[in-house]
């Protein structure tokens, strides 16, 4: 039997109109966190010359990491009456050549002068982030037990030993090391250096009657020519002859915390 097929069509109205997309549900509003309390917020340090006669940080504030130097602290009070006595003497001069000059040495009392700040430095000043600072502690630790007392003046070959100890790990931080051909020294005076494109007086008026904000710093553009070679033949010999200075200890500064080790 032959059955006829029928195509029946089932579409309907409703079904041939174009559907049209649902809406979009209304964007619900981000609340706003509330404001940290100032005391859970660090400040980082303001540099600010005035608070230190001028000087400025020469490397800028990174939060998290810290500063670091290694050097070997002098006291005159170690050394001879007469050593004392000459570089009192030679400070004074050259504060009269260079007026501008200011002085590492302070006084205590009638008798005696002490060093605030004297060092023989074995590195240049090393940035290191928290995880890097042991490092540092054993290697300055290891290399203090390889060395005895030092006598300064005629211990260069030691002091570069020391130096050349802590190059490897300096390097590792891809800093530079310390001078590949040091000259060992400690400083008793420092004066601020004027740049070239300030006036002949820090802090002078910037406008005329018109003050600037911090005080004035006499600087220097530079010493004056003879000045070493003066000094060297006023007490150089006098320096040469009054005795030697003994290094027993290294001192590491990181931050804030001073380290030291016995040689």
């Amino acid at each position: 039997m032959n059955r006829m097929l029928v195509d029946a069509g089932y579409g309907s109205s409703e079904e041939e109109r174009e559907l049209t997309p649902p809406p979009e549900p209304p964007q619900k509003r981000r609340k706003q966190l509330p404001s940290l309390s100032s005391e859970l917020i660090i400040s980082a340090p303001v540099d600010d010359p005035s608070k230190h006669q001028g000087r400025a940080r020469t490397q800028p504030y990174v939060d998290g990491q810290f500063a670091a130097h290694v050097y070997i602290p002098i006291k005159l009070g170690h050394a001879s009456q007469r050593l004392r006595g000459t570089i009192v003497r030679l400070v004074k001069q050259l504060q009269v050549l260079v007026p501008e000059m200011h002085s590492f040495l302070t006084e205590t009392d009638a008798e005696e002068n002490i060093l605030q700040s004297l060092h023989i430095s074995l590195s240049r000043p090393i940035y290191l982030r928290a995880h890097q600072r042991d490092g540092l502690r054993l290697c300055v630790q290891s290399a203090s037990r390889t060395q005895s007392n030092i006598e300064v003046g005629a211990g260069h070959a030691q002091l570069k030993h020391l130096t050349d100890r802590l190059t490897p790990f300096i390097k590792s931080l891809h800093q530079e090391p310390y001078y590949s051909a040091p000259r060992f020294h400690f400083s008793v005076a420092w004066a601020l250096l004027r740049p070239q494109s300030l006036p002949e007086s820090i802090g002078e008026a910037v406008d005329e009657g018109e003050d600037m904000a911090r005080p004035p710093f006499p600087a220097i553009s530079d010493l004056p020519p003879t000045l070493l070679e003066d000094l060297n033949s006023a007490f150089g010999r006098e320096i040469r002859e009054s005795g030697s200075l003994m290094a027993e200890v290294i001192q590491m500064r990181i931050g804030k915390v001073v380290s030291t080790f016995k040689l």
